[in-house]
């Protein structure tokens, strides 16, 4: 057991490789999911950067919704973005507008699980969202 004492070195960009395989007849892909502010999207943009960087043949994609930050900031990084419907929660819980809220949950639910099944992403890369 290390306890603290190794030291490993750490993988630059030039010592990685890409190792992502194929599954299909399209080319491997990478979903990001982020949304509503910037301290969500950059970062999630700089790592789709990073990755295309080392693999310029993945195909790099994010999912989000459109009446938040990031469907202007994407696009503008030259990325695709597919958009999910998302509400939120609003108080009292026992509101008529929650049951509108839960609704359109399912729906981006289902959005979400109809677009891993099309696209079929060898990962997926979330860095939170608000």
């Amino acid at each position: 057991m290390c306890r603290g004492r190794c030291v490993r070195p750490r993988p630059t960009v030039r010592s990685i490789r890409c190792h992502v395989v194929q599954r299909n007849d399209r080319p491997p892909s990478i979903l990001f999911t982020c949304g509503g502010t910037g301290g969500h999207i950059y970062p999630a943009v700089a790592i789709a950067d990073r990755i295309k960087r080392v693999c310029p043949d993945l195909e790099v994609g994010f999912i989000g919704s459109r009446d938040r930050l990031e469907w202007d900031i994407v696009p503008k990084s030259g990325y695709p973005i597919r958009s999910v419907p998302c509400a939120p929660i609003h108080r009292p819980i026992a509101s008529f507008r929650n049951v509108r809220t839960i609704l359109i949950q399912v729906l981006g639910l289902l959005k979400a699980l109809w677009l891993l099944a099309r696209r079929r992403p060898a990962a997926v890369v979330g860095t939170g969202g608000g």
